[in-house]
């Protein structure tokens, strides 16, 4: 069963499946191996239509590429290399690159960001087509992306360790985008097919997809195919969709709070998570990759005001979460932003009006609270400090290599700031 996202009220209660983090040590899992299965048909939703290939194009109301994620930057994913392996000309390949620039940068240099392409959904639901089973399917991140990280703390705080693979690329993209390297957490090559890039995936998925390589990618390893490549639908199936395969506690239904997307609180959550998205999450981009001061002026103003909208708040209520008690969507989806803001976006994204933990007290205990809490048996399950701390320190570099590939030019020398010397500042002590 296919379901279309935009509708930001319900998400298919549809599947479930198993996950286990893939570093270079351990590439081999279940169905690797596994016979290929005929594509099953795609029968769009009315409020889609189809792409090249057949691929679901959401239209209107789905998210700009927040959903879809551009990971710490963005990637054409244009290249002139392989172009006969998937049929293109060298005319097509230009044509591609031209229409890229043309979605990310509109009338005064303003950077907007495309919407998803790949929309279909997970199900717990019988006939299915996407169903939820232990070991189906693959996430395919970049842990310096933070709507990659998205996926990764729901992962981690549904507990789906066991149930949904992990296949880690580089931490910084390269000439094609995101790429395996070995290096670090990052895998030699995927383990699925021995790709070195995530533009052979997008390929693999569609040969005449023409949109950009991102993370995070949802991929059916069983009927091979590329199922969702939107991170507020991907953190949704996961906790709505696996809770069969989960043991009592994990579920939505016995967590503190009614669960992430509690039914009470969905109107609010969905309220909340459009103007964040639009002036927090993507707001950061729209500051950092202004191509004019007028768009630049108005994109890292409407940022800051939207930050002090959040410390009030926080402030009003004097509760631990953003909506109260108990952490919900909003949380998660703003945590992976502020993680960054002080140690990247301050810096590298000239979002530099105040930072995070001089001027927004209540922002910055909410935030680190969970940062710092390292519980694997508690509610958190430690879930923002795993997967944090290991990558925080790089963060800057990833958003200067974007920065360049986006705004300056790769000619441009590569200069990473060198602050703050505390990335992320203790609990106790203020």
């Amino acid at each position: 069963m296919l379901r279309n996202a935009c509708s930001r009220r319900e998400i298919a209660r549809e599947n479930g499946d198993r996950f286990i983090c893939h570093t270079r040590a351990a590439m081999h899992m279940p169905y690797c191996g596994a016979p290929k299965f005929p594509v099953p048909q795609f029968t769009a939703p009315a409020s889609t239509e189809l792409a090249p290939g057949g691929v679901p194009n959401v239209a209107g109301g789905g998210r700009r590429h927040d959903e879809m994620s551009t990971g710490i930057g963005l990637s054409s994913g244009v290249s002139f290399d392989g172009a006969s392996d998937v049929g293109l000309t060298v005319q097509r390949l230009v044509e591609m690159a031209s229409n890229t620039k043309e979605k990310i940068y509109h009338a005064n240099g303003r950077f907007t960001r495309p919407d998803s392409t790949f929309r279909n959904f997970v199900s717990n639901q019988p006939g299915a087509q996407f169903p939820a089973e232990a070991g189906r399917y693959a996430l395919y991140v970049s842990p310096g992306c933070p709507w990659a990280h998205r996926t990764l703390i729901v992962r981690l705080l549904k507990g789906l360790e066991s149930i949904i693979d992990v296949y880690q690329v580089h931490m910084t993209m390269g000439p094609e985008g995101w790429y395996f390297s070995g290096e670090g957490d990052s895998l030699p090559e995927d383990p699925l097919h021995g790709f070195k890039t995530l533009r052979e995936l997008y390929l693999k998925a569609d040969p005449n997809y023409s949109g950009r390589y991102t993370v995070p990618v949802l991929w059916d390893k069983k009927a091979d195919v590329l199922v969702n490549n939107e991170s507020s639908e991907i953190i949704r199936m996961f906790y709505s969709e696996f809770d069969h395969l989960l043991p009592e506690p994990l579920r939505e239904v016995n967590r503190p709070g009614d669960g992430l997307y509690p039914e009470a609180l969905r109107s609010e959550i969905d309220e909340l998570n459009d103007w964040v998205y639009n002036t927090v999450n993507n707001g950061v981009y729209k500051s950092g990759f202004a191509k004019s001061q007028e768009s630049y002026n108005e994109n890292v103003h409407a940022l800051f005001q939207s930050l002090d909208r959040l410390e009030a708040k926080l402030q009003a209520h004097g509760k631990r979460f953003l909506l109260g008690d108990h952490i919900t969507e909003v949380d998660v989806r703003l945590y992976t932003t502020l993680a960054r803001f002080d140690v990247a976006y301050f810096t590298v994204f000239m979002c530099n009006l105040k930072s995070i933990r001089h001027d927004y007290p209540a922002l910055h205990l909410w935030l680190r609270r969970l940062y710092w809490d390292q519980d694997v048996d508690g509610a958190l399950r430690a879930a923002f400090y795993r997967t944090t701390q290991p990558y925080i320190s790089q963060y800057a570099l990833g958003y200067a290599h974007s920065r360049r590939k986006i705004v300056l030019g790769d000619a441009t020398p590569l200069v990473v700031p060198a602050g703050p010397a505390v990335l992320m500042e203790p609990l106790e002590g203020r």
